[in-house]
């Protein structure tokens, strides 16, 4: 289950293969002996098909500045160009992998960073998102990151299916997808996509 959630995947019966240099974060691991917590990290990866979906939705074209937050191992910065997009990840072995993959990677928690940011000017192009979900968090990393975009900039995010109630701030265009139900392992939790625009 570990191996799986650091990228691995099962090519034989004991067999597993990664895409990218998977060494550094393995030696992390042995010598933390921690993994991210789903209770305290809320890490709960995002499945392919959906990390596909959301990429997709985001329309990024080749001049784009882009921005996973929170952005764990890499689940749906695997489908952003590398060259990019800026990785936000909190936690020191998530940090490593994505930087091992090649991305532009800051080690912190994406609220302070996004604050800082936006202060020193910093916009994006399109965000692409799976915020923790507990105790309000997803709705405080989705208002940061919305700050963030420049104008005609493009945000989409996996967030709880009760944030369909929430109402689009001036100045952006909310569409929000279908409810989705069961697509996370460990959880029974249901989502929705918002893709919003900022106009």
């Amino acid at each position: 289950e570990v191996i799986e959630m650091l990228g691995g995947v099962k090519v034989g019966a004991s067999r597993y293969e990664f895409d990218y240099d998977y060494r550094k974060v393995f030696k992390t691991l042995m010598l933390s002996g921690v993994v991210p917590d789903k209770v305290s990290h809320q890490y709960y990866p995002t499945p392919m098909t959906m990390a596909q979906r959301v990429v997709d939705q985001a329309m990024i074209e080749p001049h784009h500045v882009c921005l996973e937050p929170s952005a764990g191992f890499g689940g749906i910065a695997r489908f952003m160009p590398v060259g990019q997009t800026i990785c936000v990840e909190i936690t020191v072995l998530g940090a490593r992998a994505l930087r091992s993959k090649g991305f532009k990677t800051v080690e912190r928690d994406f609220i302070g960073w996004a604050e800082e940011s936006f202060n020193s000017g910093l916009r994006v192009d399109r965000v692409c998102m799976n915020p923790p979900f507990s105790e309000g968090r997803a709705d405080m990393h989705l208002n940061a990151a919305l700050k963030l975009l420049r104008p005609n900039g493009r945000l989409v995010a996996i967030l709880p299916s009760g944030a369909r109630k929430k109402a689009a701030p001036a100045g952006y265009q909310f569409e929000w997808s279908e409810v989705l139900s069961n697509e996370f392992q460990d959880t029974t939790v249901s989502v929705v996509i918002l893709t919003a625009t900022r106009v």
